[in-house]
C-alpha cells in the first residue's frame, strides 16, 4: 500500500511539473556604443505567439507572455524591438520619439532571431535612429 502511494505522489509530481514547459529568458538591448536602449520592450514571436519583455534602465528584459518575466517555451522565434516614447514639446504638441530603427520594429526586417532551448540569455545590438 505504502509503495503503490509513494509511487502514485512521484507520478503526480512529475506530470505537474512537466505542465509548465515555460524557460526563464532574458537579455540586453544596447546601441554598438554600448550604451543601453532604456525605453520600449522587447518581442519574440513565433507562428502561435508573442512573448515580450520591457526594457529597464540598463536595457535589460525579462521575457513572459500574460506578464514580463513569466517565461517563454522553447523553440525558434523571431525578435522585433518597440522602442518609442510619446512626450510634448514646449508648445504642449504630442511629439513621438523614437529610440531604434525602423527596421527593428517589424520580424521580417529586423534580422534579429532567438533559438531558446539550452539558450536562455540573448544579447542584441541595435542601431539608433536617424534623426
Amino acid at each position: 500500500m505504502n509503495k503503490i502511494f509513494f509511487l502514485s505522489i512521484c507520478t503526480l509530481i512529475l506530470v505537474l511539473s512537466g505542465c509548465s514547459n515555460k524557460t526563464n529568458v532574458t537579455g540586453t538591448v544596447k546601441y554598438a556604443d554600448g550604451s543601453p536602449l532604456t525605453i520600449g520592450s522587447v518581442i519574440f514571436e513565433n507562428d502561435k505567439e508573442q512573448y515580450f519583455g520591457q526594457l529597464n534602465t540598463e536595457g535589460k528584459f525579462n521575457l513572459g507572455g500574460i506578464k514580463s518575466g513569466d517565461g517563454i517555451p522553447p523553440g525558434s522565434y523571431k525578435v522585433r524591438l518597440a522602442g518609442m516614447e510619446e512626450t510634448q514639446d514646449t508648445e504642449n504638441d504630442r511629439v513621438i520619439v523614437k529610440h531604434v530603427d525602423d527596421k527593428y520594429t517589424n520580424v521580417a526586417t529586423s534580422g534579429l532571431t532567438a533559438e531558446v532551448g539550452k539558450q536562455r540569455t540573448f544579447d542584441f545590438i541595435v542601431e539608433k535612429p536617424e534623426k
